[in-house]
């Protein structure tokens, strides 16, 4: 009788062990693809979601994304049913100020080019801002970025 109990705990166990988890290969791709259209022409390079994520009403997640411009992404994921339905959006940035001073004075038109002093390891929920000091001919400008939800950058004279 005492091996009859332990085969229906095991065979409890089992059922109860399994669950349905998250498709993170599909949240991945969509990531990407939506991540890639709206940064372009920012390439991902790795996006890292748990994986085995049980399928769970209004749970939340997050998942790490790194550009090719070794910027950081940090997505936020929410479960909207037990059935794999999940709403995600880009909820902090971090700046790789080396990159950002590269590309923008690779950019600019101005000869000579000039030069551009922007905050390192800047970390900022979105929509956020940053301001960077550019530099010409003896005169620096402090310019204040903001970056929207979609990934658009505007610029404007900081104050």
């Amino acid at each position: 009788m005492r091996s009859f109990h332990a085969l229906i705990f095991v065979a409890a166990m089992a059922i109860g062990g399994c669950h349905k988890t998250l498709d993170v290969d599909t949240l991945e791709k969509s990531m990407r693809e939506k991540i890639e259209t709206q940064l372009a022409p920012s390439k991902v390079t790795t996006i890292d979601c748990p994986k085995g994520h049980p399928l769970k009403k209004d749970d939340d997640f997050t998942c790490k994304v790194t550009l090719a411009s070794a910027a950081l992404l940090t997505a936020a994921v929410h479960q909207n049913n037990d059935d794999g339905d999940i709403e995600w959006h880009v909820s902090h940035y971090d700046i790789d100020a080396a990159h950002l001073e590269a590309v923008m004075t690779e950019r600019a038109t101005q000869n000579p080019k000039p030069s551009f002093h922007c905050p390192d390891g800047a970390h900022f929920d979105l929509p956020g801002s940053w301001v960077c000091e550019i530099s010409l001919g003896g005169e620096t400008q402090r310019v204040q970025f903001t970056m929207q939800k979609d990934g658009k950058v505007t610029a404007a004279p900081a104050r």
